[in-house]
């Protein structure tokens, strides 16, 4: 994965007074949150909010919260109502504004996404996340120079954001400066150890430049950190396989396509490692079941003359 959705709400718990508030569910939604259990924060955070009995600081931060639980399982114009109540209750809150423009970055409506970053950015000129999700949308708009500017100006705010080094290096990486996407990737890594992404983008630019062991031991640590993510599995299935170690290839692909099935990217990987292995027809399997999904991807004599030619150059 190279960069996540950004939802700008650290998941710590709200600032409730003694007494006052009954916020257990709004509790238990952050526990249900932070370990991934989408559809019972969603439960959680609404069940906190029907109860009535939230102040208006509270209340803001769990409807922020369940809209953005709601991005993350694909229920955006339910987010976007989330964030438009918030609004209403409290018009200066630009943490509302940052998520609903998250909203409308997933709906691929980028002009209304960028007002609500510039309104956060308005109401609170050091809004991190908001340059963030900046960088973010010109980035995948493939607006180079903009995106570094905006990840730049909150590295700036926050020095200390690891995953704002990260992004950077990715476009950094994508603009052709790879030696100061190396330097940010290293960045990232160092200020946050546990960073499995940062390892796996890390590990890709190595692998790209024929550092093949060092791609290695980035892509391990990766998968030691996050052992679900079936792209670190194919990164290191080709790392395997431009090493000439087809076994241990063959089982990274066949683990990214158990947590993946039917991904083109991952049946391509194996074909490569068929192939290597002279199982010449599990390699055209691969493939044609690659076109079916992706038909822009080439048919099996022509990958397997790029694959030649793969090898040729890995071995100069």
């Amino acid at each position: 994965m190279r960069h996540p959705l950004l939802l700008a709400l650290g998941l710590v718990l709200l600032a409730g007074r003694a007494g006052a508030e009954d916020l257990t569910h709004c509790y238990r939604g952050d526990v249900a949150a932070t370990t991934g259990e989408l559809a019972r924060a969603i439960e959680l955070y609404a069940l906190c909010i029907e109860s009535g009995e939230l102040a208006i600081e509270n209340l803001r931060i769990a409807y922020n919260r369940l809209g953005s639980m709601r991005i993350q399982a694909g229920e955006v114009d339910r987010a976007i109502e989330d964030f438009n109540e918030v609004i209403q209750l409290d018009p200066d809150y630009a943490n509302s504004y940052n998520n609903r423009g998250n909203a409308y970055r997933v709906k691929g409506e980028y002009a209304i996404a960028m007002r609500n970053y510039r309104h956060a950015i308005r109401l609170n000129p050091r809004h991190t996340e908001a340059y963030y999700n900046f960088g973010l949308l010109y980035h995948e708009v493939a607006d180079y120079d903009r995106a570094i500017s905006s990840y730049s100006r909150a590295i700036e705010i926050d020095p200390g954001g690891a995953k704002y080094y990260n992004s950077r290096g990715l476009a950094l990486s994508d603009r052709g400066d790879e030696e100061r996407a190396l330097r940010d990737l290293d960045s990232a890594v160092r200020l946050d150890p546990s960073y499995a992404d940062a390892y796996s983008n890390r590990g890709t630019l190595y692998l790209r430049h024929g550092d093949y062991q060092h791609a290695l031991d980035d892509l391990d640590a990766a998968i030691r950190l996050d052992p679900v993510d079936p792209d670190k599995f194919n990164s290191r299935c080709w790392t395997h396989a431009l090493m000439r170690q087809p076994e241990d290839a063959l089982g990274d692909c066949e683990e990214s396509l158990r947590l993946r099935p039917d991904d083109p990217a991952a049946l391509d990987s194996r074909a490569l490692v068929h192939w290597l292995l002279d199982d010449l027809e599990r390699a055209r399997d691969d493939l044609a079941a690659a076109r079916s999904l992706d038909p822009s991807r080439p048919s099996w004599p022509d990958r397997f003359s790029q694959f030649e030619i793969m090898f040729q150059s890995a071995s100069h």
